[in-house]
């Protein structure tokens, strides 16, 4: 008597049925020349286990067809990190439909740093904790619902691990949004089933966004928000080039005074003429 046996009954095979939160994200990044830009790309690729990674964008492409790739990988969300100069710009965007969200990221501190003493198990998942601004300001709460999408963990996910023991947190002060990641850790050990005594250790990364626009569609499409402080917003590049200038300006001015002040004295060394 033969036994049939199909690779695809195989237990390890088969899909949960159970994972109907099949959001997935695509990672995409133009190329890149200095290091601490790729560690970024490599943190949101740990924070993120439901994350597809696409090659180099290159600029001369436009962004619109990222839609075609997204659809093929069958993703549902897309990060774009871009490079210009000296700034750094983060695209989150709905595939197709949108809307798109356009951050600058003003400050970043490495998951590896020396800084963060916490811990947690690799694409567990996060907690998404969010201060209360996001449900007062009408560009806020739309922008809640996209970081939901695109950092909310779906449950049953295959890479991801079914429990909670860390979080993400987003706070918005200063028309800034700041990002912290922590460790959810009971105080003793005797506490790890008591909610009331957990505390938490930071683990890391730290960035700092600043919303630039809003658009109605992916990459592109009617403005839907723009942020008018950021036209007055002075970066910290910015200030150290006004700084370098006021020192070169001080310098030139010393040079000038200097020459001035050796035009006008007579030399004191005594000629053949004057005896």
């Amino acid at each position: 008597m033969k036994i049939h046996i199909y690779l695809k009954d195989a237990s390890y095979i088969k899909k949960n049925e159970l994972w109907k939160n099949r959001q997935r994200v695509l990672i995409v990044r133009s190329p890149l020349k200095k290091k601490g830009c790729k560690s970024f790309i490599d943190n949101l690729k740990l924070l993120l286990p439901h994350h597809k990674m696409e090659n180099k964008w290159d600029k001369k492409v436009p962004k619109s067809e990222l839609n075609d790739i997204s659809y093929s990988r069958n993703c549902n969300n897309i990060i774009f990190f871009d490079v210009k100069r000296k700034r750094y710009c983060l695209w989150i965007c709905k595939s197709i439909t949108g809307p798109s969200l356009y951050f600058e990221i003003l400050d970043y501190i490495p998951l590896h740093s020396l800084l963060f003493s916490g811990n947690c198990l690799l694409y567990s998942r996060p907690l998404l904790i969010f201060s209360k601004h996001f449900d007062e300001l009408d560009h806020l709460k739309l922008i809640k619902e996209m970081f939901i999408h695109v950092f909310g963990v779906p449950n049953y996910h295959p890479l991801s691990k079914p429990f909670y023991d860390h979080c993400y947190n987003f706070f918005y002060v200063n028309d800034l949004i700041y990002f912290r990641h922590y460790q959810i850790l009971p105080v003793t050990l005797a506490d790890s089933n008591n909610v009331n005594k957990q505390q938490l250790v930071e683990i890391g990364p730290q960035f700092t966004l600043h919303i630039i626009k809003i658009f109605e569609e992916c990459f592109k499409g009617r403005i839907l928000y723009e942020n008018e402080k950021y036209q007055n917003y002075v970066t910290p590049q910015q200030v150290k080039l006004n700084d370098h200038l006021k020192k070169k300006i001080k310098n030139m001015k010393k040079k000038k005074n200097k020459y001035k002040k050796f035009k006008f004295i007579k030399p004191n060394i005594k000629t053949d003429i004057d005896y």
